[in-house]
């Protein structure tokens, strides 16, 4: 397997960048994938509870989803 494998070298080299708009954790009991994407979430977990959608925390306001956990992401 290629790339870096030292631990303390890649943590070393990050260079993450904080994004401005405010991320959650939401879990709907709609558990089609497809139809969720429209409310662009940057990722997805299928779990027993639902499908849990990582997504804008205003997207979450203006679909009207509980959320569960507030994120601040870097890239």
């Amino acid at each position: 397997m290629s790339g870096e494998t030292n631990l303390d070298t890649l943590l070393s080299s990050m260079q993450p960048n904080v994004l401005e708009q405010d991320y959650v954790f939401c879990t709907v009991q709609n558990t089609d994938l497809a139809s969720s994407l429209n409310m662009k979430p940057i990722a997805t977990f299928m779990e027993e509870e639902g499908l849990t959608l990582v997504l804008e925390q205003a997207m979450a306001d203006t679909h009207s989803l509980l959320t569960n956990l507030f994120l601040a992401v870097s890239h």
